[in-house]
């Protein structure tokens, strides 16, 4: 984890270094408004779907068309984030 303010948000990405698709699981401690994007070290935001209110599931997220390279992954429920590093291959 390179960020987290939310110790009960759990967030798990596999594969990791990821070709075609990241699958990321996720349970937060109460329903909350839950969204995902991903970013490039330059901070631009290349990808963001809103899961709606939820505590916990699953996301499929393509990343067949992503340059090869390092990526963030940002997981926000409510008031909590966490903040992850992705390997595309």
């Amino acid at each position: 984890v390179v960020a987290s303010n939310d110790p009960g948000l759990d967030v798990m990405m596999i594969p990791n270094p990821a070709a075609s698709e990241l699958n990321i699981s996720y349970h937060a401690p109460a329903a909350a408004n839950t969204s995902v994007r991903i970013y490039t070290l330059e901070g631009i935001c290349i990808y963001s779907a809103s899961e709606g209110i939820r505590q916990y599931g699953s996301i499929k997220v393509p990343v067949a068309d992503l340059a090869s390279g390092i990526y963030m992954v940002e997981l926000t429920s409510g008031d909590g984030k966490v903040v992850k590093r992705l390997v595309k291959e």
